[in-house]
């Protein structure tokens, strides 16, 4: 998040609050995150990729094809 941040209050139906507050929740955020994002996403800007997206990129070499070897384990899987 930007470190230039201000308050702010808004007024929002409770079942909505609540249904966002869960969201946050289900994936590990905060509530301000999640309106981050949104509000990023609104601009036409990237959002950044989850905690948990950021922390396996790279792990496979750059000369694999991923999608051949997924279809190539789909295959030795349901072959079977």
């Amino acid at each position: 998040m930007n470190p230039e941040t201000t308050k702010l209050t808004i007024r929002v139906p409770r079942d909505h609050l609540e249904a966002a507050k869960a969201y946050a929740r289900r994936h590990g955020v905060t509530l301000t995150e999640v309106i981050d994002r949104y509000l990023r996403a609104l601009q036409g800007s990237t959002v950044q990729p989850s905690q948990e997206v950021a922390a396996i990129t790279g792990l496979v070499p750059a000369d694999i094809d991923g999608t051949k070897e997924y279809r190539q384990h789909l295959l030795a899987k349901h072959s079977r």
